[in-house]
């Protein structure tokens, strides 16, 4: 019995080490960016430092990353931003294999239709922004957004903005009042957090009243993926918590309720 039980001592000794050697790899895998396999991180980008290729890669990033980034990677919602320590410290062919592979559990989409020339260009404009470069594009959000928005000429008809759209409004655009097919060149418009105009509030029916509850918040949208109905791979949903509505002035840091007086 006696030998049975040193025996069993053994082979639980010889399997805890043998489990260790095995999961010491993971760990160290684990520690890359987001953990991209060893071979990425040896990739060399060909062209590192090159100006053509991160000014290339600045306007690729303008028309395919910006609206979930940040027109300055500074992030925006729960959507991290891409200037500071995390990329800077990353290997470049670990920023090429993530860009490429994605991560759809996380809602990032993977671009691997995109050339590997411009992947690479990416890259290096993303390893071009230095670590004062958060800092600028937050200072540059805060510059006097909200009254530029308040004085600035109403658009043409039958077009308009926040500052004249209110309940029972209705305004008909047709074929006829859009741009000639590439009279205008494309734009990439997508949303950013600005400061809540002085004086914008969300118009509501008569009898009806809104309510501010809430402010300073974080992460007021968040970004979950769902499975699809005819699908089992994921995609990015955006989610709201709670019953209740934003104004379209605001920077989305802010909550609104709408409700009846008594």
């Amino acid at each position: 019995m006696k030998t049975n039980k040193n025996v069993l001592t053994r082979s639980l000794a010889v399997f805890a080490l043998t489990s260790l050697l095995i999961l010491a790899p993971v760990k160290a895998q684990n520690s890359n960016f987001h953990n991209a396999p060893e071979a990425a991180k040896q990739l060399k980008n060909p062209y590192e430092g090159q100006r053509g290729a991160a000014e290339a890669g600045r306007k690729l990033y303008a028309s395919n990353c910006a609206s979930c980034h940040g027109k300055q990677a500074e992030g925006t919602g729960n959507i991290p931003p891409l200037v500071g320590k995390a990329i800077q410290s990353a290997a470049p062919g670990e920023l090429f294999w993530f860009i490429t592979r994605g991560d759809a559990d996380d809602g990032m989409p993977a671009w691997s239709s995109l050339p590997k020339q411009q992947r690479w260009q990416i890259v290096t404009y993303l390893k071009s922004l230095g670590p004062s470069s958060r800092a600028h594009a937050q200072a540059a959000h805060a510059i006097g957004a909200a009254g530029a928005q308040m004085t600035g000429a109403p658009p043409q008809a039958p077009f308009t903005d926040y500052r004249f759209e209110k309940p029972g409004t209705i305004r008909k655009i047709t074929v006829q009042d859009l741009p000639a097919p590439y009279a205008t060149n494309s734009s990439s418009n997508g949303p950013e957090i600005v400061p809540r105009p002085e004086g914008a509030w969300p118009k509501v029916p008569a009898g009806f009243k809104v309510e501010q509850y809430a402010i300073g918040l974080d992460n007021p949208r968040l970004i979950r993926t769902a499975p699809t109905a005819t699908s089992s791979r994921r995609r990015a949903v955006p989610a709201g918590s709670g019953s209740f509505a934003e104004s379209r002035a605001t920077a989305s840091r802010s909550r609104f309720k709408f409700s009846l007086p008594a």
